[in-house]
């Protein structure tokens, strides 16, 4: 069974706006973040949207807003719309991440390869995907850009989780090791 995720979201309306939504909600017996729990779950089509209706109004709502002109040549938009999980990746950066500290802190030139090979294995996922991503984008980001939109923006996410678990955490030099060992292979050239 799915549990909830209680969010902390600080939102910015008009004065004007804010009475109106209060009295919509007020009209009905709710509170605003249960006015705003509802349409959420209405756009995500979910297991507790209000019913096939008002998802696929929602969900047209969405598509005539500004958000249907979002950047699609971005990774963080081609892992978004193709369903790869987001969280996945970048728990896989942060695994690498740890994996190049192994690497720097190896005393022998055989923990070295061992390490090496560790990389490698969980690079190949991400290869794979940038690689799709690449074949499908006419314009695709370079892949640390890519790599990094997605990090910032999945940290970002995350910060707004009332009860969040083990933050994920990507130190400073990752990106300049993730171009110095050159991980990505030939997929960039």
């Amino acid at each position: 069974m799915d549990k909830n995720v209680e969010l902390n979201v600080k939102l910015s309306v008009a004065q004007e706006d804010y009475d109106n939504i209060i009295r919509k909600a007020a009209g009905c017996g709710i509170t605003l973040p249960e006015l705003l729990e509802c349409f959420l779950n209405d756009l995500s089509g979910g297991k507790a949207r209000g019913g096939s209706d008002e998802s696929s109004l929602a969900g047209e709502w969405f598509e005539r807003s500004n958000f249907s002109a979002c950047p699609t040549d971005t990774l963080l938009s081609f892992l978004a719309w193709n369903c790869f999980d987001i969280k996945e990746f970048v728990w896989t950066l942060s695994v690498l991440d740890s994996f190049f500290e192994d690497y720097d802190a190896a005393e022998s030139e055989k923990e070295r390869e061992d390490i090496w090979q560790e990389i490698d294995s969980e690079s190949e996922t991400i290869r794979e995907i940038y690689t799709e991503y690449r074949g499908n984008t006419k314009e695709p980001q370079d892949w640390i850009t890519g790599a990094k939109e997605v990090y910032l923006f999945y940290t970002a996410m995350a910060s707004l989780v009332v009860h969040k678990r083990e933050p994920v955490h990507i130190t400073d030099d990752f990106w300049v090791k993730c171009t110095d060992m050159n991980i990505m292979g030939e997929v960039e050239e």
